[in-house]
């Protein structure tokens, strides 16, 4: 039995996705990826959304906050999870922590693609092709 996108079949019955959130609004059907999954549409006064799940806004751990505005600092991250907190470098830079299916991690930037065969490339080309795949122009080789 399938079901109709935004739901999941349990015990033979198709369910429309609900998906967690603690510190804020949760999302249901399509906007919930996959049933239970923390994922929310919105958080409460005080946390802000970072990888679509709610956290704190709290400055509690030495070099977590962007000494510019006394929020948490928080990354990006086009292609996986971003950092957030004393793990990110600094507020609103490209970096990651974790990719999606099907990107590779180099320095710390989800590239989309398998790079089984970065040893076989020079540096030269290797840094083009990141680049490449980072602003979204298709190369040639």
């Amino acid at each position: 039995m399938n079901c109709n996108l935004g739901s999941t079949l349990v015990n033979n019955v198709c369910v429309v996705n609900t998906c967690t959130c603690d510190n804020g609004v949760l999302t249901t059907g399509t906007s919930c990826p996959t049933h239970n999954q923390e994922f929310c549409s919105s958080c409460n006064e005080g946390n802000i959304k970072v990888n679509n799940i709610c956290v704190a806004n709290i400055c509690d751990v030495a070099g977590s906050c962007d000494e510019a505005s006394g929020e948490l600092k928080v990354c990006t991250c086009a292609n996986g999870a971003a950092a957030y907190g004393d793990s990110c470098p600094t507020h609103n830079q490209q970096f990651c922590t974790g990719c999606n299916t099907g990107s590779s991690m180099i320095n710390n930037v989800c590239v989309p693609g398998g790079f089984a065969e970065i040893s076989d490339l020079g540096a030269k080309n290797l840094s083009f092709r990141v680049k490449t795949l980072i602003f979204g122009e298709n190369p040639s080789f």
